[in-house]
């Protein structure tokens, strides 16, 4: 009797044991934004891999919690595997990619694996003038040109004034987020000096609403 019961549990052992890992089994893992990177100051695109895990199906998490959802919860996302997050952090903190994933083996019981990155910083993030290069001598018809460098700007807005945040020269009104030169007038005069202020918003979960942001030239 003793022997007969010993002689099942060895059978049991050999046949369910391949059900905990195959070996040299490789995890899913994101393959892009690379891990460990400082993520970009607009919209952020995850791509990921099952490698060579039989997975059925995925779900995203983005949180600066380490555990949570509070930036982005994906949903359900069957075989897909990339998504596109907007209205991203540019605070510079910690966010962590939470990526959950379903095997044959695993059932209804989801797997994950977690990755870290950081949100880019606001100064890393700032809009830039990058025309004209000298505003010494400025006279007649001046080209003035930005650039967002990446960042999630909505609406811009330039002054152009004789001291720092005049518009006494050029006021160019709200300008939609495709605008990023305009065209302005100085006259025949040469300024000493011109004054540029650059006005932006964000589309950006941790700017309030209607804020506005401005760098000085």
């Amino acid at each position: 009797m003793y022997r007969n019961h010993l002689t099942i549990v060895v059978f049991l052992l050999i046949v369910t044991a391949p059900a905990l890992g195959v070996s040299g089994e490789e995890l899913p893992e994101i393959i892009q934004p690379v891990p460990g990177s400082v993520l970009s100051c607009s919209d952020w695109t995850f791509k990921w891999s099952a490698n060579e895990t039989p997975v059925l199906d995925w779900w995203l998490y983005l949180s600066t919690l380490g555990n949570g959802n509070d930036v982005f919860d994906s949903g359900y996302l069957g075989t897909q595997t990339e998504v596109t997050i907007e209205d991203v952090p540019i605070d510079g903190d910690p966010v962590w990619a939470i990526l959950f994933y379903r095997t044959p083996q695993s059932g209804s019981t989801w797997l994950s694996r977690t990755f870290e990155y950081r949100a880019g910083r606001f100064l890393e993030c700032a809009p830039d003038l990058v025309g004209p290069t000298d505003l010494e001598f400025l006279s007649g018809m001046t080209r003035f040109a930005w650039r967002s460098n990446g960042a999630p700007v909505v609406q811009w807005w330039l002054y152009v004034g004789s001291e720092p945040g005049y518009n006494d020269l050029y006021d160019s009104q709200r300008l939609d987020a495709g605008t990023t030169e305009v065209f302005v007038d100085l006259g025949l005069q040469l300024q000493d000096r011109v004054h540029v202020t650059l006005f932006f918003r964000y589309r950006d979960l941790t700017s309030p609403v209607g804020a506005w942001y401005w760098r000085s030239f």
